[in-house]
């Protein structure tokens, strides 16, 4: 039987847990992204790595650094990785970390950004639409933004778990797909007015809240919020903090 792989503070890797591939150094790095698929004892069965950002490539036989995030914290260790065909699929294997480091505490960093954010509520699975069939988006401002979510000023009309369409500046900065969908997990005022907390919902988790029908009826950019999109968002703004910390700005 497979050896169980631990982290720190009694925790154990799971299947189906999602990790992060780093191959290189600095700006130049390769991430990739996959999930784990099985223990065994040559070390962790993980399914194809999938190409996230970067230049440097994954290839056969490289040392890689593994990244696993957790709600209360992420983690990393060292590994080598072999890449392997059958059954008519493609799968990797890496070995077992001989030490594993806890990196950082958060799972998504979050920085202060005041950015342009439009959004649209949608209300009994639709947002409103002018004349022309366009959406009608209300413009307002973002006071933080991580990779899972912004808080933003609003008029007023938000509540809790409401469904929102989502477009942010940023992301067309970044390159990510233009909107997302958003629900707001908390809603209150303050002084500068009404702002609401939005948690962004991946593609997959979309059938939770809307029905094939009314997904369909959505602008198709909500269907490419993926794991590996928000993994690209969560990279370039952990960049963004530490290059902020690096000028003395945080």
């Amino acid at each position: 039987m497979a050896q169980t792989i631990r982290l720190p503070h009694n925790q154990e890797l799971k299947v189906w847990e999602k990790v992060t591939l780093k191959v290189g150094e600095d700006k130049e790095a390769g991430l990739y992204s996959a999930r784990i698929e099985d223990f065994i004892n040559g070390g962790i069965v993980i399914t194809n790595p999938e190409y996230v950002q970067g230049r440097t490539l994954l290839r056969d036989g490289l040392t890689v650094t593994v990244q696993v995030t957790r709600e209360d914290a992420a983690y990393e260790f060292d590994s080598r990785i072999t890449q392997r065909n059958g059954n008519g699929a493609s799968y990797a294997i890496l070995t077992p970390p001989k030490s594993i480091r806890r990196v950082q505490r958060r799972l998504f960093c979050r920085i202060d950004l005041s950015s342009g954010v439009d959004y649209s509520v949608i209300e009994q699975g639709a947002v409103r639409k002018d004349d022309n069939g366009e959406v009608v988006w209300k413009k307002s401002r973002t006071i933080d933004v991580s990779a899972g979510g912004t808080l933003m000023q609003t008029e007023g009309e938000i509540r809790r778990n409401d469904l929102m369409l989502v477009r942010l500046e940023l992301f067309t900065e970044v390159g990510l797909p233009e909107c997302v969908v958003g629900i707001c997990r908390r809603a209150s005022k303050s002084d500068i007015g009404h702002v609401a907390g939005i948690e962004f919902i991946r593609a997959y988790d979309l059938a939770d809240h809307l029905n094939d029908t009314q997904v369909k009826a959505l602008p198709a950019c909500i269907r490419r919020f993926s794991d590996m999109v928000q993994e690209r968002l969560s990279r370039h703004l952990f960049d963004r903090q530490i290059e902020l910390r690096n000028k003395g700005l945080l």
